[in-house]
């Protein structure tokens, strides 16, 4: 089955089958190994207690681990959960956290070149409404 993806990053619309949509998907959240992907910018202490107050990020790698990471009373804290790709027809790429849903779109920002944003928006649970969404930007 051939499918139209458009590449945004890429700048070009290619068509893709559905394993070569996943792998380019992938290489895009986690890129050659890790990718930090910001939903709210770290406020931190420049000193040496390495304090936040405010902050947050997924960071997604290739081996199928993403660890969250919160400002949390002013210390990092991470959690680490499992994350995987899949294309659910007719036209979409789902990104499964654990076992929640998302929805997943990946632009390139009209303002930088090498900047990319990712939104994720949870997979309808019936009531017809959505009930996370993220929008994250990777800048390098």
């Amino acid at each position: 089955m051939l499918l139209m993806l458009c590449i945004h990053c890429l700048g070009q619309e290619t068509t893709l089958d559905t394993t070569s949509m996943i792998n380019a998907a992938n290489a895009l959240v986690s890129g050659d190994g890790e990718r930090e992907w910001i939903f709210e910018s770290y406020d931190v202490d420049m000193s040496l207690t390495n304090r936040c107050y405010s902050g947050g990020s997924f960071i997604f790698d290739k081996n199928g681990k993403v660890t969250l990471r919160n400002c949390v009373d002013e210390l990092f804290v991470d959690s680490v959960y499992p994350w995987k790709l899949s294309f659910k027809p007719p036209h979409h790429l789902q990104l499964y956290l654990q076992d929640d849903a998302f929805i997943l779109n990946i632009d390139a920002d009209s303002d930088r070149e090498d900047a990319l944003w990712m939104t994720l928006t949870s997979v309808d649970d019936g009531t017809g409404r959505f009930s996370e969404y993220y929008e994250l930007i990777y800048a390098p």
